[in-house]
């Protein structure tokens, strides 16, 4: 998926999510700068100001996505997109928490939004 493409995908779910007051970027970003400044091995995140309504999403380019271990997952950059949006989204609702159990609402609601598989 290409930078525009990428864009596009943002405009899709940030209206979804009720969320187009919110101005918001995608850029791609290299693997290891990113596992530099994050200190830890993700697919993406978010930086955000709530009182502002600016947030920015870093993706690491899926150039880099045979350099994931196995059992994770192939990053998908659309599902990053949902992911990192539904940290805007659930923030308020789940402040009290905690970090752990708002990254497990997150991750199964992510699921649940871009499966493709019908049943």
């Amino acid at each position: 998926m290409n930078i525009n493409q990428l864009r596009r995908r943002l405009k899709y779910w940030q209206a979804m999510f009720g969320l187009t007051a919110w101005k918001i970027s995608v850029s791609y970003v290299d693997l290891k700068e990113f596992q530099k400044e994050i200190n830890d091995l993700a697919y993406g995140d978010i930086q955000y100001d709530d009182i502002q309504r600016v947030a920015k999403i870093r993706i690491v380019h899926p150039k880099y996505a045979d350099q994931f271990i196995d059992p994770l997952p192939k990053p998908n950059p659309e599902e990053t997109i949902v992911h990192e949006l539904l940290h805007l989204v659930t923030d308020p609702i789940v402040k009290k928490m905690g970090s752990d159990a708002h990254e497990q609402l997150i991750n199964l609601l992510t699921k649940i939004l871009t499966d493709k598989e019908t049943t």
